[in-house]
């Protein structure tokens, strides 16, 4: 199982080191920002493109793509229904601030 993150541009393996699965999956999503995690939602689990997704959160694409690039933070009213489009909880997105 491999992880990647862009604010440490590191791949961390977690088969075949010392650390256990739990511990670099741990060790990833320290790293990974609120944009990173509703970009690898959108496109692993939705597989949405980003002007879908805008649409269907009721916002500009040019909004989507600053949140998903870290540039700006959602207000609370729009990360709730983000967190419905992009099928996650509004405590599992908190995680990543």
């Amino acid at each position: 199982m491999w992880f990647y993150t862009k604010t440490s541009d590191s791949i961390y393996q977690s088969k075949g080191t010392s650390m256990t699965d739990k511990e670099a999956m741990k060790l990833a999503l320290e790293k990974v920002t609120l944009g990173e995690y509703l970009r690898g939602l959108r496109l692993c689990q939705t597989d949405m493109s980003l002007e879908k997704m805008a649409k269907k959160i009721g916002c500009a694409k040019s909004y989507l793509s600053d949140v998903e690039n870290d540039k700006i933070m959602p207000t609370l009213s729009k990360a709730a229904i983000m967190s419905k489009a992009y099928k996650t909880s509004l405590n599992q997105m908190g995680k990543y601030i």
